[in-house]
């Protein structure tokens, strides 16, 4: 039971059981295992996107003595690259978070019926 609500409607379906605010996954298992096999690689996805991106615009020093580092064509590609790749990741996230969304429900205690909390 919920101890911040006062009143608990009771189960029309069973007449025994109270009905509690849970919440659960909007669609199935099946689809929400899908949902976090895209999510979880995309925040890596992000997050190296992101290191590469702001890693462009570090100074780079040579690696032989009289050299040039970096040239500022290749920080540029590659700073175009990680924010290619951040913003892919991001809409892979925003599909991957859509299917693992949860939603307010009602709950029977008892028999599990289920009714939509608005």
């Amino acid at each position: 039971m919920s101890p911040t609500t006062q009143f608990q409607p009771t189960c029309h379906v069973c007449g025994r059981g109270v009905l509690d605010r849970v919440k659960v996954y909007r669609l199935s298992g099946c689809a929400v295992v899908v949902g976090y096999v895209i999510l979880i690689p995309t925040v890596i996805g992000m997050a190296a996107g992101g290191f590469v991106f702001i890693g462009s615009f570090l100074p780079v020093e040579p690696a032989v003595a009289g050299s040039e580092g970096l040239p500022q064509e290749v920080a540029l590609a590659a700073g175009g690259a990680g924010l290619m790749l951040f913003f892919a990741s991001l809409v892979g996230g925003l599909l991957g978070w859509l299917l693992v969304m949860k939603k307010w429900v009602l709950r029977c205690t008892s028999c599990r019926a289920t009714i939509a909390a608005n």
